[in-house]
């Protein structure tokens, strides 16, 4: 089973991530920029169907779980970390509302995963509330 979350902050997060290469290194800067009252939307299992199905989407939605910035993959199972700073945030949004819930929906069912377009309504009304309130978005899910 996946989980994953994804985090509204500061389009100037950027600057404390920027050298970051390890999952190590993200996940001590990431408990500096988290806290109980930052806006996060769960994913719950549905995180890594959505990864999968959009990893060839047209850009910028190819983009949505690489961002701008990540952690380096390694051999161990831990969760993975990207950023998408406000720019590329607002990109994706526009593009997640232009293709709409039927694209998506058939991304997901070319990997029999249909029934996770329940996310598509709560990712697109959280991703509008970072457009309007200029921020950026860090995501962190494991398979």
């Amino acid at each position: 089973m996946s989980c994953g979350t994804f985090y509204l902050v500061a389009d100037d997060a950027r600057h404390v991530l920027l050298d970051r290469v390890t999952k190590g290194d993200w996940y001590e800067a990431i408990g500096t920029l988290l806290n109980a009252q930052t806006p996060s939307i769960e994913a719950e299992d549905s995180i890594s169907a959505w990864a999968i199905s959009l990893a060839a989407a047209p850009s910028p939605l190819d983009r949505l779980f690489v961002g701008e910035l990540s952690a380096r993959r390694d051999e161990f199972d831990d969760p993975d970390v990207a950023f998408l700073g406000s720019a590329l945030l607002a990109a994706v949004s526009a593009a997640l509302n232009e293709c709409g819930e039927a694209f998506i929906r058939d991304r997901l069912a070319q990997h029999g995963a249909e029934h996770h377009t329940w996310l598509y309504q709560p990712l697109r009304q959280f991703l509008q509330v970072a457009v309007r309130s200029n921020h950026a978005m860090i995501i962190l899910w494991g398979r």
